[in-house]
């Protein structure tokens, strides 16, 4: 019995997989701005997920302009930050005398 659901373990597979089931599905968009509402939607959905955030609580957030949901790249900029501070290493350290 296999308890994991995935198909595959690939982190940038996993990524792409609902572009390809969408477009596979609906046939691709009619026009360029459809195709980038489209990417930057579900760009926009994934990072949220990532991040553990609900995509419609961050929408309408972001519609409302309340900001109760921070700004993704703020959440990005710090999580980048507090893994740099916590693997870095110091130069000195690092020279071998």
């Amino acid at each position: 019995m296999r308890l994991n659901n995935q198909k595959h373990t690939n982190a940038a597979e996993a990524d792409i997989r609902e572009y390809v089931t969408r477009c596979k599905i609906s046939g691709g968009t009619r026009h360029d701005d459809g195709r980038r509402a489209r990417d930057t939607f579900t760009g926009l959905k994934k990072t949220c997920r990532k991040l553990a955030y609900s995509f419609w609580q961050y929408l309408i957030s972001r519609l409302k302009g309340d900001e109760s949901i921070p700004y993704l790249p703020d959440v990005i900029r710090a999580k980048a930050a507090s893994k740099n501070e916590v693997f870095s290493i110091p130069i000195e350290a690092t020279i071998l005398t």
